[in-house]
């Protein structure tokens, strides 16, 4: 038995340092996938084009020769313990549920969608099962100024939530709330300053111009984490008798809220363009007259005063890109939650939403089909023409009459108890 638990032990500390490793050499490796694609993109210079592919040839050749060599030599034990742990677990959680999904497992769970209305679009989703804890995650991204900050964001960002809840000390905080939004504000943080580093070697096309906005959920038992930058929305869908309710979980920070627009005149009363709304249009605010949402990844030409080129004296950081992190408990009432992008917003409310979600709630894709076709048909009212003629318009075009639209659909069913 003292054998066994030794090798247990071995295998579990290689396995912490091992996974650092794999998950900083994947920081690399997402990071040149992504400037390749940005170089091809862009057409910029084939000689940075091959030190990118020789750097991810380096990365296979080191996971070959590594990491392999690590599995195999010190974590078998460990993972043949985690194996029949997590086997017993889901038969347990099988043969009670009504459902087959698992709790905290994001398999069978997610319906998503796109569609563009910039060439190409600006938006990116992606959902991912955690390896640190028991959890999964879901984000939505909304580029402006380019894709390039949200296709960033989109590749790194979850892998580096696990890579920081394997690096903080859990017994830090005083309890797991604190603890997971640490390790997700952390996140945020590195996306922030790595792509910096990246705008700064000239690698980055509109380096400090482009942006993105952020909306991250990750769930954990009964509770939903929150984690929000910019103007994407989400909601809890929620039944109550023959009807479905729908109670956000992020508040929609742009300039066009007055409590935003109040936040920002107390913090810059020295700045009389702080929000400049045109046309007199409290639709249509931006900060310092060039950007609505007031919280974001990039933008960096209002965050610093070295790329600031607007009239005046610069006085920022007038935006952060530090989410704003609300924890919400499940209930088992809840059957899904909807994240989107402002494209959706823009055209439909909660309500609605919520409406939808009741009529297709035996199926979730059937949810983001029917959300989204919603969402097309009232833009194409909204402009007195047929969702034909809308749809007919080139992407790009298009941009003219909506925005690029994301939805994400999690399926709740069975996550409580």
């Amino acid at each position: 038995m003292s054998q066994l638990l030794q090798k247990f032990t071995q295998g579990l500390k290689m396995g912490s340092n091992l996974f650092q490793h794999r998950l900083t050499q994947q920081r690399m490796f997402l990071t040149n996938q992504f400037m390749r694609q940005n170089l091809n993109q862009e057409q910029q210079s084939s000689g940075i084009s091959q030190i990118v592919e020789n750097q991810e040839q380096n990365f296979k050749r080191d996971q070959q020769t590594k990491g392999f060599n690590y599995w195999i030599a010190g974590l078998v034990p460990l993972f043949l313990f985690l194996e029949d742990q997590r086997r017993k677990k889901e038969q347990i959680n099988c043969f009670w549920s009504k459902s087959n999904l698992k709790k905290n497992r994001i398999t069978g769970r997610i319906a998503s969608t796109e569609y563009n209305a910039n060439d190409p679009i600006e938006d990116r989703h992606v959902c991912k099962q955690l390896k640190k804890i028991d959890a999964y995650v879901c984000a939505v991204f909304d580029g402006h100024g380019g894709w390039s900050l949200s296709e960033y964001a989109s590749k790194l960002l979850i892998d580096e939530i696990d890579l920081q809840l394997e690096q903080l000390k859990k017994n830090n905080y005083k309890n797991e709330e604190q603890y997971i939004s640490e390790a997700i504000t952390k996140a945020y943080e590195y996306i922030e300053t790595s792509f910096y580093e990246l705008a700064v070697q000239g690698k980055i096309a509109k380096p400090f111009s482009v942006g993105s906005c952020a909306l991250v959920t990750l769930i954990k038992d009964d509770k939903v984490y929150a984690a929000n930058i910019g103007d994407c929305k989400g909601v809890i869908i929620s039944e109550n008798g023959k009807e479905f309710q729908a109670r956000k979980i992020n508040h929609k920070q742009n300039a066009n809220s007055k409590k935003e627009q109040d936040r920002l005149k107390k913090a810059f009363p020295q700045d009389q363009d702080i929000v400049i709304c045109k046309r007199n249009n409290q639709t249509a605010c931006y900060v310092k007259g060039k950007l609505m949402p007031t919280r974001a990844f990039g933008d960096y030409d209002l965050k610093i005063k070295d790329h600031f080129k607007r009239k005046g004296q610069f006085n920022g950081p007038y935006i952060t890109a530090k989410p704003e992190i609300i924890v919400h408990q499940l209930k088992k009432e809840d059957k899904f939650i909807v994240m989107a992008s402002d494209g959706l917003w823009d055209e439909m409310n909660k309500a609605t939403i919520a409406k939808i979600a009741y009529e297709n709630k035996n199926d979730k894709t059937k949810v983001v089909s029917q959300l989204l076709s919603s969402a097309l048909q009232h833009a194409a009212d909204e402009r007195k023409i047929t969702l034909q003629q809308l749809s007919d318009v080139p992407a790009g075009e298009r941009r003219k009459l909506h925005d690029d639209i994301t939805i994400v659909c999690v399926e709740l069913a069975n996550q409580t108890s």
